[in-house]
């Protein structure tokens, strides 16, 4: 800390700060996991722990919260429009639309998280399957893990694109391999989630490193 507008003790501290590589790595650690706690996957989860305590809370209380039973209601309707997408999928292409864009493995996550929280397992179960026929299209021959390219998408019965890969898929591909983790205990999906994440070490096309 330095005082309020006090320029010098900035510098100093700063200059302390450049000088010490074990410091710059605590507080770039520290940075990292505080951030952690912003993402939406966190941020959704501390909403779902405060509607459970709510509903916890209310337990005794001859009717339910409002705001409790409002926000199960919404997510079983929502939950349920998207299962009822998948369900009309065909079987060799078990995608709700015709074909994959952006961000892909956020439609599996929310029926992973939705099935799991509610307890559905047709929901669960519909976003696992359709999470791993994603983890099987967006590996490579090679085995590493190769996202949607945005330089055409991938339409069903096209060429996938391969150019254009975005940082975004492996994101949304960790996010979801955690989540049915976590539902499921099945530790492929961590082995899933480590072949997404290696994507920026050099698991990728170009076999070049994202992060340094």
């Amino acid at each position: 800390m330095f005082g309020f507008r006090d320029a010098k003790q900035l510098a100093q501290i700063l200059c302390e700060l450049l000088a010490d590589e074990t410091s710059r790595h605590a507080m770039r650690k520290k940075a990292y996991q505080y951030g952690r706690r912003m993402i939406w996957p966190e941020v959704a989860r501390e909403y779902l722990n405060l509607f459970d305590k709510v509903v916890l809370e209310r337990s005794h209380s001859p009717k339910p919260h409002p705001v409790a039973t409002g926000y199960r209601r919404l997510l079983q309707e929502l939950a349920g429009r998207l299962l009822e997408r998948f369900s009309q999928a065909e079987a060799d292409w078990p995608w709700p639309e015709a074909q994959l864009t952006y961000a892909n493995a956020r439609l599996p996550q929310a029926l992973i998280e939705a099935g799991h929280y509610l307890g559905n397992e047709a929901m669960l179960r519909t976003g696992l399957n359709s999470l791993r026929w994603l983890a099987q299209i967006q590996t490579c021959e090679r085995g590493h893990f190769v996202p949607i390219g945005t330089n055409g998408w991938y339409a069903k019965g096209q060429v996938r694109a391969r150019f254009d890969q975005q940082p975004i898929e492996v994101q949304v591909t960790l996010d979801a391999c955690l989540a049915a983790y976590r539902a499921t205990g099945e530790r492929v999906w961590l082995q899933d989630a480590r072949k997404a994440f290696e994507w920026f070490l050099g698991s990728n096309d170009l076999s070049v490193s994202l992060y340094d």
